[in-house]
């Protein structure tokens, strides 16, 4: 090959390289553009580092996706909960109240939130009355019955513990059963009327 033939190879694969770099750096860009536009997509993004418990740029882009849609109650929620698991309680705490201030009647908020302050970070002064608005809103909401009861039971309210699981339970078996019965222990186990042999 000579020289001239050398270089057009050369030219030829140069363009061609430039072209297919070109097109990979257009379609990101497309991308990337998008997901800057949508709220949702920034709240998907989110969600995705909040999986990985990569709470520092889920909130990053919890606060992109509200910082374009600000009445976004979700973002709001999973915000709150990212700080939450950040140790930025206080900041949780706003965020939260934001969150069920454009969704008053959410009860799996309340519920979620309240069980978390409550369960893992030992706030039961303020995880108990967000756990008792969520049984206002749905009073047979499981997560927040469980965890009300494991408060009352840290607070040495066994019964009353004890009533809120078995309740919790109930509503469980009647779901699967489909016809509302209430769940109950057989004859033999709950009277003393009965011979046990």
């Amino acid at each position: 090959m000579n020289n001239f033939s050398e270089r057009r190879l050369l030219i030829r694969m140069l363009i061609l390289l430039c072209s297919i770099a070109f097109s990979v750096l257009s379609a990101a860009a497309q991308t990337n553009g998008v997901d800057q536009d949508d709220p949702v997509k920034l709240f998907e993004r989110g969600q995705d580092a909040h999986a990985k418990s990569d709470f520092k740029t889920a909130i990053e882009f919890y606060d992109a996706a509200i910082r374009l849609k600000p009445e976004f109650p979700e973002a709001e929620f999973q915000r709150a909960m990212a700080l939450l698991f950040s140790n930025r309680k206080d900041d949780a705490l706003k965020g939260f109240n934001r969150a069920v201030e454009l969704r008053p009647d959410w009860a799996f908020a309340y519920a979620r939130f309240g069980s978390q302050l409550s369960a893992y970070f030992n706030d039961d002064k303020n995880g108990e009355p967000i756990l008792r608005k969520a049984l206002e809103l749905e009073p047979d909401n499981e997560e927040a019955l469980v965890a009300l009861a494991d408060l009352r039971a840290r607070d040495g309210d066994r019964p009353h513990g004890q009533r809120r699981v078995r309740r919790a339970v109930q509503r469980r078996v009647r779901a699967k059963r489909g016809d509302g019965a209430a769940l109950r222990p057989p004859l033999s186990a709950r009277s003393p009327l009965v011979s046990r042999a």
